[in-house]
């Protein structure tokens, strides 16, 4: 954890009474020492944030639901893909613009977040932009306390914020949630056919 991360949350902290008092419920972004987003969900809240400030590292919870909104379940998959995985083509990139990663992901709608491998996230440098920490467990697992980090991707042609955990026990990208839910997805398993577009 990065202490300009560190200090961005323990403002969050310091202004929590406040925050309660105003924007319980809300997701709220930290960046350089102030309000840098009021949103409705988390990726808002990088977006909007990131948008005012270009603020690489802030801090991003939501306000009254501190502890449960930050846990998140990451699913694990067979190696072997047997049954067929239903994947599409993805392209990542840092919030700066500066550097960009075009890979498959795995549409995964029990994850609640998008996860990289790490050595794709040093690749891209995205360790610059944290902007979160989490709960984060799988199936059967307990929770381990992670870092999150602020991303784009691009799926047909539209960019939406992504929040990543790096990881070093997965080669894959998968695609979580907060990513699938811009996107109305057809999955057609008996055709192996994927639908993806955007309402």
């Amino acid at each position: 954890m990065t202490s300009e991360f560190q200090h961005q949350k323990e403002f969050y902290w310091k202004i929590r009474d406040e925050l309660l008092r105003k924007y319980r419920g809300k997701w709220i972004s930290i960046a350089q020492n102030k309000i840098a987003a009021v949103a409705e969900s988390l990726t808002d809240a990088l977006k909007i944030a990131y948008e005012n400030t270009n603020a690489k590292i802030m801090y991003i919870n939501k306000v009254g639901e501190e502890d449960k909104a930050m846990r998140k379940r990451i699913r694990r998959y067979n190696i072997e893909y047997e049954p067929s995985m239903p994947m599409i083509d993805v392209l990542i990139g840092r919030l700066d613009g500066l550097s960009r990663l075009e890979t498959e992901g795995i549409i995964d709608t029990g994850a609640d977040t998008s996860v990289l491998p790490e050595e794709k996230c040093a690749e891209l440098g995205i360790y610059e932009f944290q902007v979160a920490e989490a709960d984060v467990g799988g199936i059967g697992g307990g929770f381990e306390r992670r870092a999150l980090y602020g991303t784009m991707m691009e799926i047909i042609g539209n960019n939406v914020p992504a929040i990543i955990d790096c990881r070093n026990d997965t080669f894959e990208t998968i695609i979580g949630r907060e990513v699938l839910n811009e996107f109305v997805i057809i999955l057609d398993g008996k055709r192996l056919n994927i639908g993806i577009r955007d309402p």
